[in-house]
């Protein structure tokens, strides 16, 4: 990339567009198998060191800048505490009257993947 990327804008925002999208992978059960995904992690924050820009970038607020601070640190087991703990939690809520089955209160699926929607509404803070 270093050959064919000069401005240094470029670099940071491709650099966290990066780690955002295998934030999506690595939280996506269709897309990475569990017994997979540390290892896939470790490639992650292999990536994020390799790749990281030398001036740094702009790292989101909330739990996305959380989960790029796991990265950075190479922390599968902070991560992992913290997407079961954010499942839990789902789990937990109340369903939605716009998500209810009409004329009752059909079962709740809590382990179901989140869409890609989903995911990118928390990798932004919004989830």
């Amino acid at each position: 990339m270093d050959e064919h990327v000069t401005e240094d804008w470029i670099r940071t925002d491709l650099f966290g567009l990066m780690i955002n999208h295998y934030l999506v992978v690595v939280g996506n059960d269709g897309r990475v198998h569990p017994r997979l995904r540390r290892g896939f992690f470790r490639r992650v924050a292999e990536h994020y060191r390799r790749y990281l820009p030398s001036g740094g970038y702009a790292r989101p607020g909330g739990v996305a800048g959380l989960k790029h601070r796991l990265v950075a640190r190479d922390s599968y087991v902070a991560y992992k505490t913290l997407r079961r703990a954010h499942r839990l939690a789902g789990s937990l809520r109340p369903a939605s009257p716009a998500g209810a089955a009409p004329g009752g209160d059909g079962p709740q699926v809590a382990d179901a993947p989140a869409s890609d929607t989903d995911q990118s509404a928390a990798m932004a803070g919004r989830g």
